[in-house]
């Protein structure tokens, strides 16, 4: 079960024709298993983004409108087995990416937290379909001996 499943479709969510009010505040959708404080501005959903449900539920909440960026934070309980923990957090990214390419507008940004191991460059590979520039960051603060990272997509080819 994962344990920190947010898949925020982090949104400025105009539409990808440029017509939404400026002034308009952006749209900031945040997805957990666990239940959420209510913050202003945030359309909080507790659920599973491995769900059809919870899937349709995030599409849902867009009405149609496009986001401008959609970060993907959850990370599953680690096992401490690389291999396994590595295939959870992919079926996570591949849930957070399905849901992605329902609510991101052409050109637009996708940040995941991934677990790097021997198929990552398949996973690099599959996300290039999809973006333009597929890059990997690994912040400071995390330890040498972790796999753990983030993968930046961005200027998504889809419409």
């Amino acid at each position: 079960e994962e344990d920190d499943t947010d898949a925020d479709a982090d949104a400025d969510a105009g539409d990808s024709s440029g017509s939404r009010d400026a002034s308009a505040p952006p749209r900031i959708v945040a997805v957990d298993l666990q239940p959420m404080a209510p913050l202003d501005g945030v359309e909080c959903i507790q659920g599973d983004i491995t769900s059809l449900e919870t899937a349709r539920s995030i599409v849902g909440r867009f009405e149609g409108e496009r986001a401008e960026l959609v970060v993907c934070d959850g990370a599953p309980d680690v096992t401490g087995l690389h291999d396994v923990d590595e295939y959870l957090q992919s079926q996570l990214l591949l849930s957070a990416v399905n849901v992605t390419t329902h609510v991101l507008r052409p050109g637009g940004t996708f940040v995941a937290k991934i677990f790097r191991g021997r198929d990552v460059g398949l996973l690099y590979g599959q996300l290039r379909i999809l973006f333009e520039r597929v890059s990997v960051a690994k912040p400071g603060s995390s330890r040498n001996a972790s796999i753990e990272a983030f993968v930046v997509c961005q200027r998504f080819r889809g419409g």
